[in-house]
């Protein structure tokens, strides 16, 4: 005999939640271009919709094992690297939002610690050291952007959906691309 939350343990499919969160996270990236398409005064809109296809991309690349389910050859480390991308755009564009400027060296970061991490054998065969990498990565990311929301909080009213929506799904993206 079998708990509820058993049975609802079992009902759960990684691949599919994968599928899933990669795909509301391309809608969500078509959905922001549409909003930047439709007013091009928020750059903020662009770099999210822009990190959201990104981040989309790279996690069904990473489901399709690298790119080659897909018929295109990638490196392994690529969709990793991608999301980190995708990460400091999320925050980019939280910066532009607030009317800061763009920072490359902090928006490229994560992708360029990875890809150099990745060479040690600590962390190329995989495991705890991968794992703990990735969440300081993600980590930082999501502090970086909540400084930028928490250092507006006293200028003037602001609509903040966009940054709720963006917020929202860069931790269902992270827990989906933990969990996998």
């Amino acid at each position: 005999m079998t708990t509820p939350a058993a049975d609802l343990a079992l009902a759960l499919d990684v691949p599919t939640l994968l599928v899933i969160a990669t795909s509301m996270a391309t809608l969500l990236g078509v959905f922001l271009l549409l909003a930047w398409i439709s007013d091009r005064t928020s750059r903020a809109l662009a770099w999210w919709s822009t990190a959201y296809i990104i981040g989309g991309s790279a996690v069904a690349s990473w489901i399709s094992g690298h790119g080659h389910g897909l018929g295109i050859p990638i490196a392994k480390e690529a969709p990793n690297a991608l999301l980190f991308l995708a990460l400091g755009m999320i925050w980019t564009g939280a910066r532009l939002f607030y009317g800061r400027r763009i920072r490359p060296p902090t928006l490229m970061a994560g992708a360029v610690v990875w890809l150099i991490a990745v060479r040690w054998p600590m962390f190329a065969e995989g495991g705890s050291g991968r794992l703990l990498l990735s969440s300081v990565g993600i980590s930082a990311y999501t502090f970086l952007t909540a400084i930028e929301v928490w250092r507006d909080r006293r200028a003037r009213p602001r609509p903040h959906w966009p940054v709720t929506i963006v917020y929202s799904a860069t931790i269902r993206m992270r827990t989906a691309r933990q969990s996998g």
